[in-house]
């Protein structure tokens, strides 16, 4: 980590830049390594239960379905507001 960016480099090189406006950099930057771990934990488990609410009440596991829904259902909205 250097200047608040981290970069991961597999398997592809990518930087991410942190800030105060990051929630999670703003709650844990000056906490104890395992009191992050555990955050980590909690925040991960909190994303997969989401993620898992919005296939149950969507149907779509896979960002080119959302894709492929707004395609079908924002065409003809876009096409009447055109019109």
């Amino acid at each position: 980590m250097k200047l608040n960016r981290v970069t991961v480099a597999s398997p592809q090189k990518k930087a991410y830049d942190l800030d105060a406006k990051d929630f999670f950099w703003a709650k844990n930057a000056a906490n104890p390594f395992p009191q992050v771990a555990e955050d980590i934990d909690t925040e991960l488990n909190r994303y997969k239960q989401d993620a898992a609410e919005v296939t149950r009440s969507t149907g779509v596991s896979d960002v080119n379905d959302i894709t492929q829904l707004c395609d079908f259902f924002c065409a003809p909205l876009l096409t009447s507001a055109s019109s």
